[in-house]
Order: structure tokens, then sequence, then C-alpha cells
């Protein structure tokens, strides 16, 4: 591990509410690659968290970097408060409309595990609502001076493929509010309820620490970067509030019905490389799959995690994460195999629609084989 991962990684243990801030002797700046490390926390979006971290950021860091690190943090720490305004109010219409709705990840670990750094880095908002509910509150959103963003696609492509739409509410040409309306945590799946009793479960307006935790997983899986830190964060801070009340029995039998035992798997394997000894996970054993897939997902993410050039291996690094993250083989493969045209477009960087996109698409597996030898010749060229 390169001196850059070390600290980073001795930054973010500091987290732990109650933990005394990072104090570094200032020698440690002649070892460090700073263009490296701030390659790292802006891949793992981390950056707004380091300065708030560290006892004596000027002492620390190179002028540059702590300046890079401070105006994230206050831009983060306004940003997240605008963002919280424009919950509650979205909120009060929806318990106004009586739609139960609860907040997913960044809103809602502001709220509860964020509350001693309330700079968490965060894009939208993430709300959920029961199904049956989806269309009284997309109506409510577009009364509020929200706008559907479909990105070219159908409607229906979004409702049928995908388990939320976005929306927009532009307040000024720079000022634009972005809100993910989700009527499920997770794409359909054949023959599974996700989390059936999730709504049973909800307390006060939040999910339970444990679907809390299981949403994390499942973005995980879903968006692609499934190595990023700040959700290793999100999760760590979560076990450790929750540790003497936590529902592990719900977790095993949850991850069971919902085949998602490699996708808790995966995740707490990175709170216990992050966290080390700070958080203990015995039930960890229990969760892991078999011993060729537990070695997999081992390697895949110490490999991985601080590899060189993250950003432009997003593509890779998802096609071979998605392969880890299902209990089974055959389930992701048939998902490539049957990948929708709206998401291979946009995965390649495709028009969704045209007569060239829907060649590609009706010759998809040549198209992938051939896409993934360009992307293999393009990585040993750099």
């Amino acid at each position: 591990m390169n001196t850059e991962e070390e600290l980073i990684i001795s930054l973010l243990r500091s987290i732990i509410p109650g933990k005394p801030r990072f104090s570094c002797p200032p020698v440690i700046k002649k070892s460090i690659n700073w263009t490296r490390f701030k390659e790292l926390v802006s891949y793992h979006e981390v950056y707004s968290f380091l300065y708030h971290l560290v006892k004596d950021p000027v002492g620390l860091f190179p002028a540059d970097i702590a300046i890079f690190l401070k105006n994230n943090f206050f831009y983060h720490l306004l940003h997240c408060q605008r963002l919280l305004h424009e919950f509650f109010c979205v909120s009060a219409a929806f318990d106004q409309a009586k739609i139960r709705v609860v907040p997913l990840k960044g809103i809602a670990f502001l709220q509860d595990i964020y509350v001693h750094i309330p700079a968490r880095p965060t894009t939208d908002i993430d709300l959920l609502v029961e199904k049956i509910n989806f269309p009284r509150a997309k109506e409510i959103l577009l009364d509020f001076g929200f706008s559907e963003r479909l990105d070219g696609l159908t409607s229906n492509y979004w409702l049928e493929k995908q388990c939320h739409i976005e929306f927009t509410k532009r307040k000024s040409d720079k000022d634009i509010i972005f809100l993910d309306l989700h009527f499920s945590l997770d794409f359909k799946r054949k023959g599974l309820e996700i989390l059936p009793q999730l709504w049973t479960r909800e307390r006060d307006g939040i999910l339970s620490p444990e679907d809390a935790l299981f949403s994390l997983a499942l973005h995980q899986r879903r968006f692609g970067k499934a190595l990023c830190l700040k959700n290793i964060v999100d999760a760590g801070l979560i076990l450790k509030k929750y540790q003497n009340t936590f529902d592990w029995d719900y977790i095993i039998r949850q991850a069971e019905l919902g085949r998602m035992r490699s996708t808790m798997f995966f995740l707490l394997t990175q709170v216990k490389i992050l966290f080390d000894s700070e958080i203990h996970l015995p039930q960890l054993k229990i969760l892991c799959p078999n011993y060729f897939k537990r070695m997999a997902i081992q390697f895949f993410i110490k490999n991985n995690m601080f590899s060189d050039s993250l950003d432009r291996r997003t593509k890779e690094l998802y096609f071979k994460s998605h392969l880890l993250l299902y209990d089974g083989f055959l389930e992701p493969v048939m998902y490539i195999i049957n990948i929708p045209l709206e998401q291979f477009a946009k995965f390649y960087g495709l028009e969704p629609y045209s007569k060239k996109t829907k060649t590609f698409y009706n010759n998809r597996i040549a198209y992938i084989f051939y896409r993934a030898a360009l992307n293999f010749i393009s990585h040993k060229r750099d």
C-alpha cells in the first residue's frame, strides 16, 4: 500500500464520532504524491470529509491541497443545507397528501449518521415511495415546480426497466435541484420481491438501519461505482452507531431470500478493510458465499480500490464487479445478454433510438467483445 493510500485510510478512520481529529507530523508531506492523493480523494468522493477531520490542515497538506479540501468542505456544507431545505418542503407536501415517503442515502444520512460532519458529498435528493403512490407523488413534484427528466428515453423504459425517475427544478441557470423519485430499491428481478418488510420497519420517516445498509449495497451494485469509499464510510457509520441494536438475523435472512449475499458480503468486506478494528463484523463469515467467490471478491477489492486511472477504468471495473455482486453466475450474465436497449446505449455512449444503435444492439454480443478489445488496446498503449 502506497503512502497516499495509507494517509487516506488513516484519515477516514478518524471519522468515527468521538475520535480525535487526525494529527500527523508535517514530515509526511515529503513522501506523498499529492497529485495522486487528490485524484484518489476525488474519485472516492471523500474530499469534503478530510478538511474537517484533520487537526491542522495547513500543517499536513500543501497549500493548494488544503485550499482544495477547504473549498469542497464549505461547498458541500452549503449544498447539503439547500438540499435538506428542499427535502423538508417536498416531504411536507407528501405528508399533506398522505403519501408515505422516506429519504435514501445522502439526505437520510445527513439527518442521522453525519450530524457531526454535515458536509457529506450529495448530488441530489433521493426519495422512496410505494409504487402504488408513484403517479400521485409525481403529480405533486410537477405541481411543486419540478420537471420530469427522461434523458431522451421513454417513460415506459424508466418505469419498467429502472427503479426511479429523475426530476429537476431550475431556480436559476446555475441553480438546479435534482431529485430521484424511487419506487423500488433495485431493478425487477425474476421471482424476487426485495425487502418486503421495508415499509413496516420504517421508523420516524427513515429506513431502519438494516434496510439503509441494504439500500447502500444495492445502489453500489446498480450504480457501477462499487469501490467508492464514500459508500463504505456510510456503511461503517451505520454499523458503528447501531452496533448494539443492529439486527443481523434480518440481514442474513433477507440477503438469502433476495439472493443478495454476495452484494452484502462485498460491502462489508470493504468496511472491514477500511475500518479495521474500529468495527467488528463477526457475521461476515456467515454471509460469505463459497470459498472461490469469497477469494475473488477480496482479491478484486484489494487490487482495485486504490489502483491508478480509476476514472478511466469505470466501465471495466463495473463489468468485473457486476459478475461478483450476484450470488450466482447466470443472473449477471443473462442481464448482460438481455440488457435493455436504452441501458446498452447509455453504457457505450450511443444515441438511444438511432438505427445504428439498434444494429449494434441486435449484434450486441459481438459489439461487447469488440469494445472490450478496443479498451484493452487503449490501456496497453497507455
